[in-house]
């Protein structure tokens, strides 16, 4: 059987002293001789993309600076098709795996026929395409293909950086050096073969590379340590992924469109790897190297058009041109086909969170996926309550541990939300004579904190980062006088006065409202208020935007659709009421019988009273609102939902407190038989009609509450009365770090399954403890992982093509 075949080429190299390096094209694969010619497909891993064709080093040459590089085949793993016109109609092609070892590879057919020989007195033409995987249509009834090249470039395996030099497979690693291994699937190579009438019928097949390769070295910073979510290679001019059309037979390319569109000019690799099953970032320390490869579309392209960015924690980002302004270097071609390297300076934390500085002008801003933080503000109640709660008993109505913007200016180790990347918060206002003051904690806070206030702040912040925006949440709080309609009265009236009161330098408005072809660019330095109004469609105003009819309830186990500024429908997911699994006390009065779930609210627990033979997990909360964000993420996958939304991940466990339980007030009531005269048979009140609070089967553990009478009554009977009248506290907060802790994780791996195809925008995405790793609670550290979290939704901006205004 023939060998693969090599030929020389060249590699370009940038930044980097002294190279012109070889690459080597891996060139043949002989058919099965015979009627037919059989090749196969491999079944891809959607969530941890494996390699296939695989890059080598030489023998004798390291990953530092290597000279040349060989392409490998993987057997099993690898798929190529292949297409002959002269073969019987019906027989022209067929996909096929490459089988065998790697010194001695063949070709095995993947369904029941592959490509036969025609009249073997004529010569024969075989066209092939590596891999199958990313073909879109074509090398069916012509030479003709499209394939896509996507712009999440999902890596394959993560080999961290090690103290001495590593084998890994087929590279040896030099010390400090870690690697992302390329999905070689994206490595697409041509086919072309001949085979001469009356010769014998073993084929060669000569493949040569199509993209054009950047392999991106990444120094370590100065000292320290810095964590890596994601690096992206950028294009100023034209597209750099997405379809492209081939003509093996030819070697013409075609349906590369020369326009500048944000929607394909930017190829990502996301840089979290599992790690214990938890998504986290790669970890580059002092001295350490981190090297992976981009696959862009088969052009050649001018260097001086091409940046790479790598983003670290908090949106983060450092942007190198490979040729920088107004330098000498050469302004060379990154040739079609080819590698060029590319060495960054070493990595630096920069003195802003700019994310969004990396979103295209053209991109809707409707479509992006934007970390936010619920109860915004509550952060101030944490410095002062945060550390004496009872876990047990405490409700802890704080959500965040940073605050919104920095609490002291002059303090250059201060962290904020903003710091961290958060670019939507969400709050409550209270109005008090006429003033609209930040609320949590039960009261307004204590530094009298306003509407107007909270935009300056984040004003001052946008000021320092002109490329971000912010959008902010406002929602209604009920002081016992001022109804809601005199509430949004009040609060627009004092957002207009603000933003009266406050332009640009331009001169423009700062707050904008926000319609379907509202771009980055027209939010850039800009902030949307956003009014949660549970009433009436309030009255338009230039500088606010409204979610109507939109309820706060604390316990909606299904997913809302409201209307946002009449323009467009939005999905909301916001149960925060959930079972704590840490209470799980089997008597006494918080007492749960059939239950695995721990605490549970008085509403489910109530539910399974009623139905005493419901399935306890039936009402485990944290699982049903682990359903509906999944479900929420479906939505925006499939496309069955074409709108906004609002995926809150934020929430409580419920404590041994009625106000955070909730609970009802009955009485309980016995039985009797015709022992009151013309009375007959009733309900008779026990004890005078002792009334209890609803706190986990009061005090009365066998009496029952049916929800009506029961079918069957016996003398002696006891039955809890429910009015459904009296039932008071529905959940008014509870053990947020507990919730946090067992509910972020799941947040985290959701997003990173996201990959390939799973790439959609998925809106606003609130949560607790946006911006910090753990949270120290009533002497308890929880950690939350609200760190890791904003960094992936930010991440998926940049892994699929945005959508772009037409």
């Amino acid at each position: 059987m023939k060998q693969f075949k090599m030929i020389g080429g060249t590699i370009l190299a940038l930044l980097m002293a002294g190279c012109s390096d070889d690459m080597i094209e891996n060139q043949g694969v002989p058919p099965v001789s015979g009627e037919e010619i059989a090749f196969g497909v491999h079944s891809d891993n959607f969530n941890v993309p494996e390699s296939r064709t695989i890059y080598e080093i030489p023998e004798g040459q390291t990953v530092t600076n290597y000279s040349r590089l060989n392409i490998a085949w993987v057997p099993d793993k690898d798929s190529v098709r292949v297409y002959c016109p002269e073969s019987p109609k019906g027989f022209e092609w067929s996909d096929y795996a490459v089988k065998g070892t790697k010194t001695e590879p063949y070709l095995a057919k993947k369904g029941d026929t592959g490509v036969r020989w025609g009249d073997v007195s004529q010569d024969h033409h075989f066209y092939a395409f590596y891999p199958t995987e990313r073909i879109v249509s074509g090398l069916e009834n012509g030479t003709t293909i499209t394939a896509n090249i996507p712009t999440a470039q999902e890596g394959g395996e993560f080999v961290h950086p090690a103290e001495t030099e590593q084998n890994i497979g087929n590279i040896k690693l030099p010390a400090h050096w870690g690697l992302i291994r390329p999905n070689m699937t994206f490595a697409m190579m041509g086919g072309k073969g001949t085979w001469a009438k009356g010769t014998d019928k073993n084929v060669t097949l000569d493949f040569k590379p199509l993209v054009s390769v950047v392999d991106v070295v990444i120094n370590g910073p100065q000292d320290g340590t810095v964590n890596i979510y994601y690096v992206s290679v950028r294009s100023k001019t034209q597209p750099i992924v997405g379809n492209f059309t081939y003509n093996v037979g030819t070697g013409e390319f075609s349906g590369m469109e020369d326009q500048v569109s944000s929607d394909n000019n930017i190829a990502t690799i996301n840089c979290t790897h599992m790690d214990n099953g938890i998504p986290t970032p790669v970890i580059l320390k002092a001295g350490e190297v981190l090297t992976l490869k981009f696959f862009l579309l088969p052009r050649d392209i001018k260097a001086s058009d091409l940046s790479v960015s790598v983003t670290l924690d908090g949106g983060r980002t450092l942007t190198q041109n490979l040729v920088p302004e107004g330098s000498q270097k050469p302004d060379v071609d990154l040739v079609q086909g080819m590698i060029t390297r590319v060495v960054t300076p070493k990595v630096k934390y920069p003195e802003a969170s700019n994310w969004m500085s990396e979103i295209g002008d053209d991109v809707l801003f409707a479509g992006l996926s934007l970390p936010g933080s619920k109860h915004s503000y509550t952060g101030d109640l944490y410095q002062t309550t945060g550390h004496g709660v009872n876990l047990e008993t405490d409700i802890m109505q704080f959500y965040q541990k940073l605050y919104v913007t920095d609490v002291n200016p002059n303090d250059e180790t201060a962290q904020s939300q903003f710091d961290k990347g958060i670019r939507a918060f969400d709050l409550k206002l209270i109005v008090e004579e006429g003033e609209a003051y930040v609320y949590a904690g039960g009261a307004k806070l204590s530094s009298g904190l306003t509407i107007g206030g909270v935009l300056t702040n984040l004003w001052g912040e946008i000021q320092k980062s002109p490329s971000e925006c912010a959008v902010v949440c406002v929602n209604f709080v009920y002081d016992g006088r001022t109804n809601e309609a005199a509430w949004t009265t009040a609060v627009v009236s004092a957002i207009d006065t603000w933003a009266n009161a406050n332009k640009n330098g331009q001169g423009e408005n700062i707050l904008k409202v926000i319609t379907p072809q509202t771009t980055m660019l027209d939010m850039r330095g800009h902030i949307a208020v956003i009014i949660n109004h549970s009433g009436e469609p309030a009255t338009p105003s230039e500088n606010v935007n409204y979610i109507n009819y939109h309820s706060a309830s604390v316990q909606e186990t299904e997913i809302k659709t409201y209307n946002f500024n009449g323009n467009y429908d939005i999905h909301v997911q916001q149960l925060y009421q959930v079972n704590n699994p840490s209470i799980t006390s089997s008597s006494g009065t918080y007492k749960v019988p059939n239950t695995t779930v721990g605490l549970v609210p008085y509403y489910i627990d109530h539910r399974m009273i009623i139905d005493k033979n419901a399935p306890a997990e039936g009402y485990d909360l944290m699982a049903v609102k682990e359903r509906l964000m999944n479900r929420m993420f479906e939505e925006a996958r499939t496309g069955t939902f074409d709108g906004l939304y609002i995926n809150d991940l934020a929430g409580f466990c419920v404590v041994k407190n009625d106000e955070s339980t909730g609970y009802v007030k009955g009485a309980v009531r016995s039985w009797h038989n015709g022992d009151f005269g013309d009375w007959g048979d009733h309900w008779h009140p026990n004890a005078l009609e002792t009334l209890y609070s609803w706190d986990r089967y009061c005090s009365v553990p066998d009496a029952m509450n049916y929800g009506g009478e029961p079918s069957s009554k016996q003398y002696g009977d006891t039955w809890f009365y429910v009015d459904d009248a009296s039932e008071m506290g529905k959940g008014n907060g509870g053990n947020t770090g507990e919730f946090a802790e067992r509910f972020n994780p799941k947040a985290l791996n959701a997003v990173h399954k996201m990959v390939n195809d799973g790439r959609v925008p998925i809106g606003i995405v609130f949560m607790n403890f946006a911006g910090v790793n753990d949270v120290e609670i009533g002497g308890k550290t929880y950690q939350v992982y609200g760190d890791r979290l904003p960094a992936l939704i930010m991440a998926n901006n940049f892994m699929y093509p945005l959508e772009t205004v037409k």
